[in-house]
């Protein structure tokens, strides 16, 4: 593996990480909020 294939693998499992855990905060959030998971600005505005 070369260095910059190494580089751009440790990019991809980072953006991955974050993804997933963007994804779970959301869910988190939607459950929180009542399940409003297809109205998050609406439910976060008022």
């Amino acid at each position: 593996m070369t260095v910059a294939t190494g580089h751009a693998l440790r990019q991809y499992i980072d953006a991955k990480a974050v993804f997933e855990a963007w994804e779970s905060g959301r869910a988190k959030a939607a459950e929180i909020r009542g399940g409003m998971l297809d109205e998050p600005r609406r439910a976060a505005s008022t």
